[in-house]
C-alpha cells in the first residue's frame, strides 16, 4: 500500500504536538533547527533529563531514560550535538543506557553482546 504523504503532512499540521510540527518542518521542509531546540526545552526537567511524555508512552513529568535518549536523538537530527541540552541530557543518562548512542549516526543505543560487539 502506498504511503499518502499528503494524507500524513496534514494529520502534522491538524494534529501533532509542536516539537513534531517543527521537527517535521525541519526534516521534511528544509526548516530551520532552533524551532526545534526551543520546543525541546519545554519537555526538559532541572535535572537535564526529559521527560513530561517527550516520549509518548512515558507520560510521567520525571526525567527518565528513554525520553532523554529521545531528546538526544531528535538534538543529533537538530545538529546541536554539543548543545547545552545535549550536555545535560547525557550527563543524567545512566551509563547502561547510553551505550553505544551514536546521535550523529541517528541511530538510538546499539544493541551489543555480552562481549560488547554490536549486534547487526
Amino acid at each position: 500500500m502506498p504511503i499518502d504523504h499528503h494524507a500524513a503532512e496534514n494529520f502534522i499540521w491538524s494534529a501533532a504536538r509542536l516539537v513534531d510540527r517543527h521537527r517535521y518542518a525541519m526534516l521534511f521542509a528544509h526548516g530551520p533547527a532552533q524551532p526545534v531546540i526551543e520546543a525541546l526545552r519545554g519537555y526538559r526537567n532541572p535535572d537535564g533529563g526529559f521527560g513530561h511524555a517527550l516520549e509518548p508512552d512515558l507520560r510521567c513529568p520525571d526525567s527518565q531514560p528513554a525520553p532523554t535518549l529521545y531528546a538526544l536523538e531528535i538534538l543529533g537530527e537538530a545538529g546541536a550535538d554539543d548543545d547545552e541540552l545535549a550536555r545535560d541530557a547525557r550527563a543524567v543518562v545512566p551509563a547502561g543506557a547510553r551505550i553505544g548512542f551514536d546521535a550523529r549516526a541517528r541511530r538510538g543505543p546499539a544493541r551489543r553482546r555480552r562481549d560488547g560487539r554490536r549486534v547487526a
